[in-house]
């Protein structure tokens, strides 16, 4: 395997055929890409394994609670 994915592993991943469709689709589930100077994406596993739109966030109160001291 390597670290960028093909056109063929792109046109399934995403479902799209034409690099537009493929862009907006990567763009919808936050997967980081580059566009290349053709005009299609270009991505490495690595951004679809760890897609920065789906990190965990952090939690609203991340302070100890003293008062269950």
């Amino acid at each position: 395997m390597t670290a960028i994915l093909t056109e063929q592993d792109l046109e399934v991943l995403s479902g799209h055929k034409r690099a537009s469709g493929q862009i907006e689709w990567l763009g919808q589930m936050g997967i980081n890409y580059f566009v290349r100077k053709d005009g299609k994406p270009s991505v490495t596993w690595h951004f679809v394994n760890n897609p920065f739109g789906m990190k965990a966030k952090p939690a609203a109160n991340d302070e100890p609670d003293f008062g269950a001291i």
